[in-house]
């Protein structure tokens, strides 16, 4: 499942002394996988078997997103390793209303 990408993956991201699950790892990955400008506006929150769920502001960057799921895929791939997120859900979260409850 590509654990030695994960792992170098883990060793740039900061878990000081706490468990590290898979959905962590790949929530955490988010980010860094599609560049500061989609994840000012994307938040990555939690991950379903091989579908990591992803809300967005609005359906204009939902469908934005949805035409680039391959690439995004890919670059998700080569950071975590084959087989750890196989899909992207992308759900439209209006403002306020996910991202100040966390």
């Amino acid at each position: 499942m590509g654990m030695e990408r994960a792992s170098k993956l883990m060793r740039g991201l900061n878990f000081p002394g706490e468990k590290v699950d898979l959905e962590r790892i790949a929530c955490s990955a988010w980010a860094q996988s599609v560049g500061r400008k989609i994840a000012a506006r994307t938040r990555a929150v939690r991950l379903v078997r091989t579908r990591l769920v992803v809300e967005v502001e609005d359906d204009i960057w939902r469908r934005q997103l949805l035409g680039m799921g391959g690439q995004i895929l890919a670059v998700l791939e080569k950071n975590l390793g084959h087989g750890f997120v196989e899909d992207v859900e992308f759900r439209v979260v209006r403002a306020g209303a996910s991202r100040s409850a966390r």
